[in-house]
């Protein structure tokens, strides 16, 4: 069984951080350079649960909207899980920098900036 929502009034996906990362780098094609893929890296892993869920969701988004051969349940890019310790059923998601498109790095890049300055001007409002 296939599941499928679409929208065909507009070409938004229902999640608007997606739309928003999509309209300032959809039609960007270069690439990161070596600082900015291991600014990326870093960024990625010092985000917090919410935020990871967030950006596996502009992936999976980003994946079905331009992969139609890609299944609403594979992994996208191909992606695998991994057991994060032997006690722990929780699997985390790995992805190969090399598989994901260009404008989606760029959007994943944007999206971490933007939610590092949100923590930190939160952080700001808490300390005052």
């Amino acid at each position: 069984m296939s599941v499928y929502i679409e929208n065909t009034e507009n070409n938004n996906s229902f999640f608007p951080i997606y739309d928003q990362l999509y309209e300032l780098y959809g039609n960007s094609n270069s690439k990161l350079d070596n600082e900015e893929q291991n600014d990326l890296l870093k960024q990625l892993r010092e985000l917090d649960q919410t935020a990871s869920e967030q950006i596996f969701v502009i992936i999976r988004i980003h994946c079905l909207r331009f992969h139609t051969s890609s299944k609403p349940f594979d992994l996208p890019y191909q992606a695998h899980g991994e057991k994060c310790n032997n006690n722990d059923k929780k699997q985390d998601i790995k992805f190969e920098i090399k598989n994901l498109p260009n404008n989606l790095l760029r959007m994943l890049m944007h999206y971490c900036k933007i939610h590092v300055k949100g923590q930190s001007q939160f952080n700001d409002m808490v300390m005052e």
